[in-house]
Parts: structure tokens; C-alpha cells; sequence
């Protein structure tokens, strides 16, 4: 059963819509979340090396993925549109590669995100009539996950969730057009599992928001006017309130998704509106919050492409032909 959790902001005027639309590693001292000690501009240079694509069991659509440390997990919707949500977690092994469990349903809905901090891990997704929901859920030993009954966080659509220690950050859209008004939520996991999420406030607009989390830094990514793709960073600050650093174009394209590891950022995206190549790029975080990108790259054909980061290993989602969820493994 389905528990209201809080309503929509009083002084949230949009009516939000659908979305189902895009080194040698270096590992510099990163403190505090965001203390880099170089006050100079320093340059990334960075190639992942990709390994054969696998067709994961089953069918699915618009599959996203979370990683800590050797434990994955992946979910997506198993039509085209609203309808059933299925979840599969995984151990991510010594060549970077998942060896993934079987599928299990959890709810129904569309457009689902998923992050994962320790055994805690936090769903969220759509639900017709312009409701965002998530679920809080525990990993389990036998490699399923625990779920909580799902709690309304308020109005808006195409979420995209990221967690790191107790700190967890959620973005969405508050419309359906493209620009739309872009929200966030911040939050923290209890001692009991679950969450306590801010009230939402606006930060930008735009279209197809992916949100990363690693310590106190933040990196959300997003489509723009005409396929103009754009960052921001951001930290989190005492109280639980939000930053934001510098915001900047970094490339042209759709269905934008981003991780994050230290300093070091990486990003993918559709070359196209449709299914067509993928490309990413790796950035290295500056001290004053800007992103210093390495030249994108295509790296595999595909759409909607979620990426996450474990130590030097990039492990990757996508969306195949229609109904074909592939995982893909890299190294840095």
C-alpha cells in the first residue's frame, strides 16, 4: 500500500510531465567533499576501454544503474510506456564486467532511477497523473533487495536519483515542455532505512536531468535548448542545503547521464534524438566547481545510456533494439 509522504511545494506553480527521452585513472585528494588542492586549471586526459556488450534476460526499457563497490543493481521498465518495473542486482567483477541475478518486479510505473549506498538503496520513478514516487530498500545477502512500501515524494516526472554515504539527491523535471523547470530534493538516510528529503527547489531549466553524488559533491547534467547538453555542480552544505558552483555547456546531444568518483567525471549521451551512435567524455573537477572536458568519444550504438563509476571501472546501461536492455563493462 502506497503511503503520502508530503505534498507538492506551495509555491510550486508548474504542473509536471513524462520522460523516457539521453584518466589512467588519476585519483586526486579530494576533502571535505569538494577540496582539491591544485587552485590551478588542470587538464583531463582519459580513454575507457570498452569491453564486448552482453543482452541482459528479458525484456526492458529505459534501464538506469547504480554501483558501490562490488555490488550493482539496475532497474527498468518492462514495456514501452507505464506498466510494470522490474530490478536485477549484480557483483562487478575483476575485468569490470557484471555478473548479474535474476529479474525481479517491485511496482509499476515508468522512467525509474535507482541509487545505492552500502546495503541502502533508493528507487524513484514516475506514476501516471504526474506523481513522483520512491521506494527505500535494503540489499540482501541472497542478492535481492528489501523493499519498503512506496512513498509519494510530490508532483513531477522523469526523477533521477543518486546517493552517497547517508547524503541522497534527487532531480526532476516540472514540466512536460522542453525547456522545462528543473527541481531537487536533498535528503539523508536515517538509521532505519528511511528517508528525509527537503522541501523541493527550483535550480535551472531544461530537459532529461541525470544527477551523480560522490562525498559532498555534486554533478547534474541535462539537455538544453536546440540539443545543447549542460552541467552544474554543486555541494552539499551544513543543514542538509544545496550549493550551486558553476554551470556550463559541455556538448550537444540527448538522453544525458552522468557519474562521478573524486574529481573525476564522466558523462554519455545519444549523439541523436533516436536510437544512433553513443558518445562520452571524461572531465576532471576543478577547485572553483567548473569541469574541464576531454573530447567526446563514440563509444557503442544504442539509446538512453546510464553510467557508473567503481574505481576504475566504468559499468554502463543501455537500450538496445526496442525491448533489448545491454550491459556493457570499461576501464579506465
Amino acid at each position: 500500500m502506497k503511503t503520502t509522504y508530503k505534498s507538492t511545494p506551495a509555491d510550486k506553480n508548474s504542473q509536471p510531465t513524462n520522460l523516457a527521452k539521453r584518466w589512467n585513472l588519476t585519483i586526486l585528494g579530494f576533502i571535505a567533499g569538494l577540496a582539491l588542492s591544485a587552485f590551478m586549471p588542470v587538464m583531463a586526459s582519459a580513454q575507457v576501454t570498452w569491453g564486448d556488450g552482453t543482452q541482459l534476460s528479458g525484456a526492458g526499457y529505459a534501464a538506469r544503474i547504480a554501483v558501490d563497490g562490488q555490488n550493482a543493481v539496475e532497474v527498468h521498465q518492462l514495456t514501452s510506456g507505464s506498466g510494470k518495473l522490474e530490478y536485477r542486482t549484480g557483483k562487478v567483477t575483476t575485468t569490470g564486467a557484471i555478473t548479474w541475478n535474476a529479474v525481479h518486479k517491485y511496482d509499476t510505473g515508468l522512467a525509474p532511477s535507482v541509487a545505492l549506498s552500502g546495503t541502502n538503496a533508493v528507487e524513484m520513478h514516475e506514476e501516471t497523473g504526474g506523481e513522483i514516487w520512491y521506494h527505500t530498500g535494503q540489499l540482501q545477502p541472497s542478492g535481492t533487495i528489501k523493499w519498503a512500501a512506496a512513498i509519494n515524494l510530490e508532483a513531477g516526472y522523469a526523477p533521477s536519483v543518486a546517493a552517497s554515504g547517508t547524503q541522497v539527491i534527487e532531480v526532476h523535471q516540472a514540466s512536460a515542455s522542453n525547456p522545462s523547470a528543473l527541481w531537487y530534493s536533498s535528503g539523508q538516510f536515517n538509521p532505519n532505512g528511511t528517508i528525509t528529503f527537503s522541501i523541493a527547489n527550483n535550480y535551472d531549466n531544461g530537459f532529461a536531468p541525470t544527477v551523480a553524488l560522490a562525498g559532498a559533491m555534486i554533478v547534474e547534467v541535462h539537455e538544453g535548448d536546440s540539443g545543447a547538453l549542460w552541467y552544474n555542480s554543486a555541494t552539499v552544505k551544513a543543514g542538509n542545503s544545496i550549493s550551486f558552483l558553476e554551470k556550463g555547456q559541455f556538448d550537444s546531444g540527448y538522453a544525458p547521464t552522468a557519474a562521478i568518483a573524486g574529481p573525476t567525471i564522466m558523462e554519455a549521451h545519444q549523439a541523436d534524438a533516436s536510437e544512433g551512435p553513443m558518445w562520452y567524455s571524461v572531465g576532471l573537477l576543478q577547485s572553483n566547481g567548473t569541469i574541464v572536458w576531454t573530447s567526446s568519444v563514440d563509444y557503442q550504438s544504442g539509446a538512453l545510456p546510464s553510467i557508473a563509476i567503481a574505481g576504475p571501472d566504468v559499468v554502463e546501461v543501455h537500450q538496445g533494439n526496442p525491448g533489448a536492455v545491454w550491459s556493457l563493462a570499461g576501464q579506465f
